[in-house]
């Protein structure tokens, strides 16, 4: 929960609440695909049934999906991250140093699910989900339609979809789908 709340406020940030509440259903519709995809292919190829069976529940591979794109945005490109205090990482390989990891030190994770999430950030953000999220402008006239203005945006932690360059980039641009 933690993670979301450091990840998920400053892509918030970067891209605005609407924006981000959209990449965050597709993330869990698309990255259950690909857990889906990588269990047909198991059990085709080497008849590896398992994960077929397999009950599966949780929000990890989203937030590694959402760590991907974190990791691609311009300010985190060049720095290397801390992992666990342990040893420090390329920021573009840090999604993969803590699979592997966290594979290592607790073997009971979902592996397949958190795999699943990288995957998904990576396609995210070389721009195989273009067709899946509006363009910038329509973040922006979102923004002015009277239900949001009357609801959301009163809320005083709704982030509008940026305007300009000074405070945010192009939303899809940061996240990988310009």
């Amino acid at each position: 929960v933690m993670t979301t709340v450091g990840m998920g406020t400053l892509l918030e940030q970067r891209v605005g609440t609407l924006s981000f509440g959209i990449t965050l259903l597709w993330s869990i519709l698309i990255t259950s695909g690909i857990y889906m995809a990588i269990a047909v292919v198991l059990s085709w190829v080497w008849e590896y049934d398992n994960l077929l069976y397999q009950h599966s529940v949780g929000f990890s591979g989203v937030l590694f999906h959402l760590s991907v794109l974190e990791c691609h945005l311009p300010e985190y490109q060049q720095s290397p991250r801390s992992l666990f205090g342990m040893v420090q990482v390329n920021s573009k390989l840090y999604p993969w140093a803590l699979l592997v990891v966290l594979q290592v030190f607790m073997p009971n994770l979902s592996f397949t699910g958190h795999l699943a999430g990288i995957l998904a950030g990576h396609l995210h953000h070389y721009h195989a989900f273009q067709c899946l999220f509006p363009r910038d402008a329509f973040w922006r006239e979102m923004d002015s339609w009277p239900l949001v203005t009357r609801t959301l945006a009163k809320v005083p932690s709704y982030v509008r979809a940026p305007v300009d360059g000074t405070r945010h980039h192009s939303p899809h641009e940061n996240l990988g789908v310009a």
